[in-house]
């Protein structure tokens, strides 16, 4: 790679930061003229799927039913936080290319940043269940500008953190095969939503009031 074909990572944020930015404000102002979202519509889990997982009577597919979902979410919700903040290049298996490799082995398969003699900064993904190149208004078409309950919002938090202990337990448990493991990081992770107020709705159909609903339920 040249010299002038570098990119440095925090360039690269800030272009990628810009562009979700505006595509945001461009499907908002849409939104306000029809009342609808349709682009990029989010995977939550529901009610009944996460009342089906926290039950007695719950499986292992229907735990990974309802948080699969989540787990998934906050993936990407770490992957866009790395990439607006600092640059860093997100891995295959956050942008859904790379679902096969096991958890170790996904952390390294990543996507690389590439600049274009016109200037454009491109990030390519030569993953092992696919090809990637996304431009930013791209990428965040596809992975940060997306349709919650018919609301359009930033797939992104300035504290992805408070997810990671629960997606770490649930990822691991998954693979040991331990349901009761998945169920507690599962309910970890929902429940560091919940804390946050808002983000539930990033990740479960109506957000706070179904987490609300779920709690009630327990008791």
């Amino acid at each position: 790679m040249s010299e002038e074909e570098e990119v440095e990572p925090s360039e690269a944020g800030v272009d990628f930061w810009e562009a979700a930015k505006d595509l945001y404000w461009e499907i908002e102002e849409a939104y306000r003229k029809t009342q609808k979202c349709v682009d990029g519509k989010a995977p939550l889990a529901t009610y009944e799927e996460l009342r089906a997982a926290f039950l007695p009577t719950r499986t292992k597919e229907t735990v990974e039913k309802a948080c699969d979902k989540v787990a998934k979410s906050a993936e990407e919700m770490f992957a866009n936080s790395e990439v607006f903040a600092y640059g860093a290049e997100p891995s295959c298996s956050a942008l859904g290319l790379d679902e096969k490799s096991d958890v170790e082995d996904r952390v390294y398969n990543r996507c690389s940043w590439f600049k274009k003699k016109d200037g454009k900064i491109i990030l390519t993904c030569d993953c092992p269940d696919g090809y990637g190149e996304y431009e930013a208004k791209d990428y965040a078409k596809e992975h940060a500008v997306k349709c919650y309950d018919n609301r359009p919002d930033m797939h992104y938090s300035d504290y992805p953190e408070q997810l990671a202990k629960g997606y770490r337990q649930y990822e691991g448990s998954k693979i040991e095969g331990d349901v009761s493991g998945m169920v507690i990081g599962c309910d970890a992770m929902i429940n560091a939503l919940h804390g946050s107020g808002p983000l539930a709705r990033f990740f479960v159909k109506s957000g706070k009031e179904t987490l609300d609903k779920l709690l009630e339920a327990k008791e």
